[in-house]
C-alpha cells in the first residue's frame, strides 16, 4: 500500500513521460503484489462461508451476463444452459461466483478467438444428492503435466507472466469448504470440462428423500 500511494504521488508532480511510464509500472505491480498476497491468504485460510440457500441455475445465469463481456473481448462465444426448476444449495454466493469464475475465465483464454465455452448447470444421481456446474471449452485441452498441478498454488501453464496461478487453487479450496469436489476431463482430441460438484441444499435434499 506504501509504494503505491507514494507511486501515485509521485506521478501527479512527474511530467517527464519515461518516468511517469515507470512510475505506473510500479504502482501496477504493488497491486499485482497485494492481489498475490489476498490469494495466498484466501488458500491458506479463508474465511467461513457465509451460507444462504441459493437457487444455483439462477445464479450461474446472471453471473454469466456479467462474463459475457469478457467473451466478447476475446472473441468467445459465450453459452449458458440453466435449468428450468430451481437447482438448491447452500452456498457462499461471493465465493462461489469466485470460484466458478476462475473456470470461466482460464476457458475463455483457453478457447482464444473463435473459440466456444459453454457453462451449465445439472444434478448428478437418482435421488440427486449432488448438483454440477460444468464450464466446456474447445480449446487444444489440458497437457497431463498441467493437469497434474492445476491445483497448486502459484501454478499456471500460461506464458510467464501472463497469470499468478492461483485462480484454479481459490477455486478448489472454496469448493472444498462447500463440501464438494472438483473434477477435470480433458480427452486427448482436445477440449476441457470442469466441473463443480456441490451437495444440494440439506431441506432439498431431505424433501428429495422422503418423496423416494
Amino acid at each position: 500500500a506504501v509504494i503505491s500511494a507514494r507511486a501515485q504521488f509521485l506521478m501527479r508532480e512527474e511530467t517527464h513521460p519515461r518516468r511517469r511510464r515507470e512510475l505506473g509500472v510500479i504502482h501496477t505491480q504493488a497491486l499485482r503484489v497485494t492481489e498475490m498476497i489476498s490469494d495466498m491468504m484466501l488458500f491458506a485460510r479463508p474465511p467461513e462461508p457465509e451460507r444462504e440457500r441459493l437457487d444455483l441455475s439462477a445464479c450461474v445465469a446472471e453471473w454469466s451476463r456479467d462474463w459475457q463481456a469478457r467473451a466478447d473481448e476475446a472473441g468467445v462465444r459465450l453459452e449458458s444452459t440453466a435449468q428450468a426448476e430451481p437447482v438448491w444449495v447452500t452456498a457462499d454466493v461471493v465465493q462461489l461466483r469466485v470460484a466458478v469464475g476462475a473456470i470461466v475465465q482460464n476457458s475463455l483464454e483457453a478457447a482464444g478467438e473463435g473459440g466456444s465455452v459453454r457453462i451449465d448447470v445439472a444434478e448428478d444421481g437418482s435421488p440427486v444428492e449432488r448438483v454440477l456446474v460444468r464450464v466446456q471449452d474447445d480449446g487444444p485441452g489440458l497437457p497431463d503435466e498441467v493437469r497434474r498441478h492445476v491445483f497448486d498454488p502459484f501454478y499456471s501453464g500460461r506464458q510467464a507472466g501472463r497469470g499468478i496461478g492461483m485462480g484454479m487453487s481459490k477455486c478448489w479450496r472454496i469448493v472444498q469448504l462447500h463440501g464438494g469436489d472438483v473434477t477435470i476431463h480433458a480427452p486427448s482430441g482436445g477440449g476441457t470440462e470442469v466441473a463443480i460438484a456441490l451437495p444440494v441444499a440439506a431441506v432439498e435434499a431431505h424433501a428429495i428423500r422422503r418423496s423416494a
